[in-house]
């Protein structure tokens, strides 16, 4: 009987798992005629489920990928510090993705019927906004994770041709979807992108000027929520006639939270390419002496 010998390839399968349920989760919430009533309904849950319903496919990815990233800790050696930098920075923010979109959905189901109250006495809103805010400081370190690792491929594995190639590909769809979220943030402080890319916009949303999105959102990284950026830039188009800067400067912070979100698309089909290179070149048969072994 053939001894069973555990690989690094298992570890790659795991991270390759979790990048498809990103995939998943990002389809799984596109509906762009929700409205706030329909969410906190009474009389009708269904909505509400299905608007929660991506947090449940984040959870899991985030399982997947701590696994990932423990495999890379494992099984990297001591010098290889860019595999050591991007394991840990990918198991602990998806640890804490986790933990707080486990928190988000605990505290919204507790508190559904005044997710959308603005009123002096109600703060659930803004406490939405602050896990919502977390949230995106975890994608951020998740990114830079899988973009060291990636750089780790291409500096230590260059002889490996296809474990490199599979490190470019991630190294170019992480680094594009890093500078999305930082130049979405950092563009924030002074235009709506930031607010746009999180933010519950809906049909009666107004333009004019102030504009604002009060209501954080965890489902941000959608489809849904791209097709509602879609549909913002549409609305605003319409207004075509009209010049003024507060519409200039929301057109500018709609195409850049449209450009994040494509980019987020990019990445999640770059790590399933980056990854699947990757598996494909750790079960060489020159691993068999070394299994374990990036």
């Amino acid at each position: 009987m053939k001894k069973f010998k555990f690989r690094f390839s298992y570890f790659l399968i795991l991270g390759f798992i979790g990048i498809i349920f990103q995939m998943i989760g990002f389809f799984s919430w596109e509906n762009i005629n929700v409205s706030q009533a329909q969410l906190i309904s009474s009389s009708s849950t269904e909505q509400f489920e299905l608007y929660m319903k991506h947090n449940y496919f984040v959870i899991v990815s985030a399982a997947f990928l701590i696994a990932f990233a423990v495999g890379i800790i494992l099984c990297s050696k001591k010098e290889q510090l860019l595999f050591k930098i991007g394991g840990y920075s990918l198991g602990i923010s998806q640890l804490f993705i986790a933990i707080i979109t486990i928190v988000y959905l605990v505290y919204v189901d507790k508190n559904r019927l005044d997710m959308f109250k603005t009123a002096e006495e109600y703060t659930v809103y803004k406490t939405i906004g602050t896990l919502v805010n977390l949230k995106y400081t975890g994608l951020m370190i998740s990114s830079i994770g899988l973009l060291s690792s990636s750089l780790g491929l291409v500096i230590y594995k260059g002889d490996e041709k296809i474990a490199k190639a599979g490190g470019i590909v991630g190294l170019i769809s992480n680094g594009l979807f890093l500078i999305g979220l930082l130049l979405t943030s950092i563009s924030g402080i002074f235009t709506y992108s930031y607010d746009i890319v999180n933010g519950f916009i809906s049909f009666s949303q107004k333009i004019a000027d102030p504009y604002e999105l009060l209501f954080s959102q965890t489902n941000g990284f959608t489809l849904g929520q791209l097709n509602r950026v879609v549909m913002l830039l549409e609305e605003i188009d319409s207004y075509s006639s009209v010049v003024s800067f507060s519409l200039n400067k929301l057109t500018a912070s709609a195409v850049i939270a449209l450009i994040t979100l494509i980019c987020n698309v990019v990445t999640i089909v770059g790590n399933m390419f980056f990854l699947a290179l990757a598996i494909i070149q750790s079960f060489d048969v020159s691993k068999d002496d070394k299994p374990m072994e990036i």
